[in-house]
């Protein structure tokens, strides 16, 4: 039977192309990475990407870029070149340089049904309490695949719970890119201080597709309704709609839309809702 033919682009479509697969081979594997290079090279908490199929033979890879831009090239390793799109940002493949593979991003695929399917995580161990793999069944492995030991996140979240425990002074969450051309780092949550500072509450966002509608709708109708029966004559407090866990947390969630999948080039994007007073420059300024 003749292989099947997928298309791929980035979001503003600067970077387009076409990958074809025996069908003898589908669904290909696919994997969501989780290992410190790939989370802060592309500023998600996994990336997913699969092995692009070899031409007969042992040929070569079977990725064609079709448009006359190509993709950027930014060295990760000596061992890895990942590859993206200048204008838009979006990763479109990464290349092993010992084997010549191309790993090719799954979230610029046209589609997915039938030639993909979800199989491991990897290099769990680099987010120390699991990341996103607590959140997606599947085999976790610390480092690669078949050749490590299997990740806990059970075990991993007594291990945090022993460092926290006894309190202690709060940490701050530390942000950077893999250059560190950009760094910043977040206060906590429940630092009250900087919480105080947050004097006009953010709006509430109209952001149906996280998906965590059995929490974000209920809030947001909640809090909507409480503002419009307040009289105009009283002073309105907005709910801190932001904060989780009795405020200890800040509200996060996965969206799939196109426009986040075309525009990373992974299947899901990780936001989190954190005010601009939270939000630091190494120097401490906002």
């Amino acid at each position: 039977m003749p292989p099947i033919t997928l298309s791929l682009s980035c979001a503003c479509q600067t970077i387009t192309g076409t990958i074809t697969i025996p069908l003898s081979n589908t669904p290909l594997p696919l994997e969501f990475c989780h290992c410190t290079k790939c989370r802060h090279s592309s500023g998600q908490l996994a990336i997913s990407c699969f092995t692009c199929p070899r031409a007969p033979n042992n040929g070569p890879p079977t990725l064609q870029i079709t448009s006359k831009t190509q993709p950027t090239a930014y060295k990760t390793s000596e061992e890895l070149t990942r590859y993206f799109c200048h204008k838009c940002g979006a990763s479109i493949y990464m290349h092993i340089v010992e084997s010549g593979d191309f790993e090719v991003c799954s979230g610029v695929l046209g589609q997915v049904e039938g030639a993909v399917r979800f199989k491991q995580h990897i290099f769990v161990e680099s987010t120390r309490d699991g990341g996103m793999s607590a959140w997606i069944e599947g085999p976790k492995w610390k480092g690669w695949a078949e050749k490590s030991e299997m990740f806990s996140v059970a075990e991993a979240d007594e291990e945090r719970g022993l460092e926290q425990r006894g309190g202690g002074e709060k940490r701050r969450l530390q942000g950077y890119c893999h250059c560190r051309g950009v760094e910043f780092y977040i206060t906590p949550p429940d630092d009250d201080e900087t919480e105080n500072n947050v004097s006009s509450p953010p709006p509430v966002p109209n952001l149906p597709f996280l998906l965590i509608p059995h929490v974000l709708i209920l809030t947001l109708t909640s809090t909507q309704e409480s503002k419009s029966s307040q009289s105009q004559s009283q002073p309105q407090t907005a709910d801190k709609w932001w904060l989780r866990a009795s405020g200890t947390k800040y509200l996060a969630g996965l969206c799939a839309c196109n426009s986040c999948r075309l525009a990373t080039g992974y299947d899901l994007q990780a936001w989190a809702f954190v005010p601009k007073p939270h939000i630091r420059q190494l120097d401490g300024k906002e």
